[in-house]
């Protein structure tokens, strides 16, 4: 089984609940890590669960968060990293010196809001630290990277970047989607079911060769 990796900034934990996604940056082992542990947790007492067979694949920011929850939740059996968020915080810095105030309506505010932040700057300087750099050397397990030529939220850099540092993970792969066969903007929202059924035959093959 396959778990996928919501969003902080839109699941209902965020609305609901207020939780706040800041803490997996303090520690290596922090909350992604606690977090990936329950859900393992939860789903091993499932009948119609291979409990050798969970892994966990991320979108977006989910980018981010699956390959640090891989990297420290070692009962993962495999983790995708759907949009390579190798380092968010470079992204927002950028983000915020191209873009000015308004990358989109409300786009500080509600980062500031996800993030439990109330000061612009004061968290600039702490997005400088959501990166994965030390981070997917620790993932021991598969690991692919799919991403958008034409990515012009995530820069098609960090991807190798991510791939590059991977170098324990048994089974590596960078799938790079171009513009003429579609899915290349942000997680392949031009083309999604092609990312997508590629990403799925990729889990299945995988957890095959594990039989």
């Amino acid at each position: 089984m396959a778990s996928a990796s919501t969003s902080p900034a839109s699941g209902r934990r965020t609305r609901t609940r207020r939780w706040s996604p800041r803490s997996p940056t303090r520690a290596p082992a922090g909350l992604t890590t606690r977090q990936a542990g329950a859900a393992v947790d939860w789903l091993a007492t499932r009948d119609d669960v291979d409990a050798a067979r969970i892994g966990i694949v991320g979108w977006s920011l989910g980018g981010y968060y699956a390959p640090r929850a891989a990297a420290y939740e070692k009962r993962l059996a495999l983790c995708v990293a759907w949009g390579a968020n190798h380092n968010w915080g470079a992204v927002q810095r950028r983000r915020l010196e191209r873009e000015g105030e308004r990358p989109v309506p409300h786009y500080w505010e509600h980062v500031l809001w996800v993030w439990g932040h109330t000061d612009l700057d004061e968290f600039i300087d702490f997005a400088d630290g959501v990166h994965l750099d030390g981070v997917v050397g620790n993932i021991t397990v598969p690991f692919l990277i799919a991403h958008g030529a034409n990515d012009r939220q995530i820069p098609l850099s960090y991807a190798h970047r991510s791939y590059d540092q991977a170098v324990n993970s048994p089974k590596r792969e960078l799938r790079v989607f171009t513009p003429e066969e579609g899915a290349t903007e942000h997680i392949g929202l031009d083309h999604l079911s092609h990312v997508s059924t590629f990403i799925a035959d990729w889990v299945a093959d995988t957890f095959a060769e594990m039989s």
